[in-house]
């Protein structure tokens, strides 16, 4: 979470036995129930910038959440930004380091498990707007172009259903790759 991707964000600086982690972290889903945050950090070695990927515990005192979640319908994913301040994570803690800016199979992984997840939200959002819209549509006169984009809405919500179904079967093929 956090908003890392194939950059990073956030800052590692390197002591020993592991390395301090300091960073603003937006849009972190679900961070008030979270145990552990999956997040990253930017470390700057010999001219090179790598992104560190570990867990945090989001009880430690050098993690917050911050109360910035506020908008209208996605209120329930909780996606809040998290402050990692100096907080140390041991060598052994660190699951991977890669370069930064590029991209690494790890993605294919974390992209087959997250987006079914977040394309979720979103698709509870949209099959809710058009229950909405049906049932205010049913109180007026029925016409040809109500009827019309009553239809297109239920396509598109369809499609999305599909879209949906496909994510969560490749992810139950648990055979991540580029394809």
């Amino acid at each position: 979470g956090g908003s890392d991707w194939i950059n990073g964000s956030g800052t590692a600086r390197k002591v020993e036995g592991g390395y301090r982690i300091s960073g603003r972290k937006i849009f972190t889903s679900g961070a008030a129930a979270g145990d552990v945050f999956m997040t990253g950090a930017v470390l700057d070695e010999d001219g090179a910038k790598h992104v560190l990927h570990f867990g945090a515990p989001m009880k430690a005192a050098e993690v917050r959440i911050l109360d910035t979640w506020h908008t209208l319908g996605m209120r329930g994913t909780g996606s809040h930004d998290v402050v990692l301040d100096d907080l140390f994570v041991p060598d052994a803690s660190v699951a991977l380091k890669r370069k930064a800016g590029e991209w690494h199979p790890l993605f294919h992984t974390i992209a087959t498990i997250a987006f079914p997840l977040i394309f979720a939200a979103y698709l509870g959002v949209a099959d809710s707007a058009c229950r909405i819209a049906l049932d205010l549509a049913k109180k007026r006169p029925v016409t040809h172009d109500g009827r019309a984009l009553a239809g297109r809405m239920m396509t598109e919500l369809r499609g999305a259903e599909l879209a949906h179904e496909s994510m969560l079967a490749a992810a139950e093929r648990n055979a991540p790759s580029a394809e």
